[in-house]
């Protein structure tokens, strides 16, 4: 009986080793193999010159797997078609039947990540196979880096694409002669090229057509690029939404005097040739609302963006029989964004003509106060800021009265209807306070303090020397910047592709805002004439 239990145990270790061979590699466990695969032959060789192939077989140590070749794989120069690109077993073939390839032209294949080996998937990163119709290699050079204009981070993916100077149009309907595309850190590099001229376009290619269409972003040197050796642009080049000169009225709604306009597009400006009394325009600036004054009933109007026309408007006044009540509501804008200091805000669905003070009724508690100022915070008079001087965490209650607030077209709040609101007034102990010194250099700026995910929390137009002061900042990560603004309309805007214009200049506080709860950040100063301002 021993004799049996012992070999018994023996069998079930026997059994154990077995299992760890196969599902671990051995007693100790193993390792995931992620040797990318290598390359042990090329037929062609690489880098062969007088090439008149029709296949290039380019044999590795393994069997292999191809990912997306479309967006993968990058030949220069572009070819009309591209050629077929296929795996057979160990291969990768590269089948140039019916392609013409240009004479005395060196060719290069970037495979990206696109190799990889077909049992773990071990990316084989950025092999590249170089030929030459004629008698030489062309080995000049351009490199650079990209980033986004506005956020200055890394264009990861941009495509960088090479034209011959005095193709303009090329960016919009033909293929680059050359193109790569950017690292992670927005880094390029574009090698093999001929001694020559060349104009150099940055495009973020969602549809990867090799040309720049609405809803992209794009980026450019405005001057063409000499290269008879290797070049190294100095400064980044700023990619930037893209913007056609065509727009598109998508939708127009005329109803209650009131006209709301959506294009397909954010566009500069909207004029109309009736004045209207207001009017607002979305953040997206693909959306305007106009306020018409009270005696206009019918719309006859041009729609004008940047002097252009692109539109007539003839509309009756029709479209809504029954009448758009105006209403009210609060608000506590400690929640929203830039509200210019006061915790507390009314907003309307017509501009507001004004307020009767004797019928909004403000509560500390249960304790009646007197002395709540009012201020329009846009110029669209659709919003109202409540300024008094609140105590820190204490609780306060507000009362519109019917009747309280008046619009433009003379209506008032409903004769039924008290809008009630309530908040704790912000304090320190929550909130951190910001204050910086900006000092322009001449210039009109716009001062912006950014989180850490790109929303902009406060902005201020600093036309001159300004003390910038912010309450009541969550704690947090914040980026300072400074949008240089040329011509003045108050809000940052990118570049123009056929006027070669670059977008306007954005330059950033060299460091982090950290801020914190119950803290105070002072004394900062962003003086734009105390060192260069640098390029990003």
């Amino acid at each position: 009986m021993k004799l049996l239990k012992t070999r018994f145990l023996g069998f079930v270790f026997c059994l154990v080793l077995a299992s760890c061979a196969v599902v671990g590699g051995g007693p100790t466990g193993g390792k995931k193999d992620t040797t990318p695969p290598k390359v042990i032959s090329e037929e062609p060789e690489n880098k062969s010159v007088n090439f008149k192939a029709q296949k290039i077989i380019i044999g590795f140590d393994e069997f292999i797997d191809l990912g997306t070749v479309s967006q993968e794989v990058i030949i220069s120069p572009t070819l009309k078609k591209m050629p077929s690109i296929s795996v057979n077993r160990k291969s990768v073939v590269v089948n140039f039947k019916d392609i013409d390839l240009l004479p005395n032209t060196t060719y290069s294949i970037q495979f990206g990540k696109a190799i990889k080996d077909y049992n773990e998937g071990n990316i084989l990163r950025n092999y590249r196979y170089v030929f030459s119709t004629g008698s030489y290699l062309d080995s000049l050079s351009i490199k650079g880096r990209a980033i986004d204009a506005l956020s200055h981070q890394p264009g990861i993916s941009y495509k960088v694409e090479l034209y011959k100077p005095g193709n303009d149009s090329g960016i919009y309907k033909s293929k680059p002669l050359y193109y790569g595309r950017c690292d992670s850190s927005g880094r390029f590099k574009i090698d093999y090229l001929p001694k020559g001229d060349y104009q150099v376009y940055v495009l973020n290619d969602k549809n990867d057509n090799y040309f720049v269409d609405p809803g992209e972003e794009i980026g450019f040197i405005p001057s063409a690029i000499h290269v008879d050796s290797t070049v190294k642009i100095k400064d980044s080049i700023c990619v930037f939404p893209y913007v056609p000169d065509a727009v598109i009225v998508k939708n127009v709604r005329f109803a209650n005097r009131i006209l709301r306009l959506k294009f397909d597009h954010a566009i500069d400006t909207v004029k109309l040739k009736a004045s209207p009394a207001y009017t607002k325009m979305e953040d997206a600036r693909d959306s305007f609302t106009f306020w018409m004054r009270e005696d206009f009933k019918d719309i006859d109007a041009t729609i004008l963006n940047k002097n252009l026309e692109i539109d007539t408007i003839v509309k009756r006044d029709t479209e809504s029989v029954k009448p758009l009540k105006f209403t009210i509501k609060f608000i506590s804008s400690i929640d929203y964004d830039n509200y210019y200091n006061t915790p507390a805000v009314i907003i309307a669905n017509k501009p507001i003509a004004n307020i009767d003070s004797n019928k909004v009724k403000l509560y500390r508690d249960t304790v009646p106060l007197s002395g709540l100022k009012y201020r329009f915070l846009d110029s669209s008079h659709t919003s109202i800021g409540l300024f008094y001087n609140y105590e820190e965490n204490k609780n306060y209650k507000f009362k519109f009265l019917p009747g309280s607030v008046n619009s433009i077209y003379k209506e008032i709040t409903g004769k039924h209807d008290t809008i009630t609101g309530s908040m704790v007034a912000p304090g320190l102990k929550n909130f951190g306070y910001f204050e910086m010194n900006i000092i322009p250099d001449g210039s009109n700026y716009i001062f912006q303090l950014v989180s850490e995910s790109g929303t902009v929390v406060f902005y201020k137009n600093v036309p001159r020397e300004t003390l910038v002061k912010i309450p009541f900042v969550n704690p947090g990560k914040y980026h300072v910047r400074l949008i240089k603004d040329d011509n003045k309309n108050g809000r940052w805007d990118g570049g123009d592709v056929k006027t070669k214009r670059e977008p306007e200049e954005v330059i950033y506080y060299p460091k982090v805002i950290n801020m914190k709860a119950n803290w105070e950040m002072t004394g900062m100063k962003f003086d734009l004439n105390a060192r260069p301002v640098k390029k990003p």
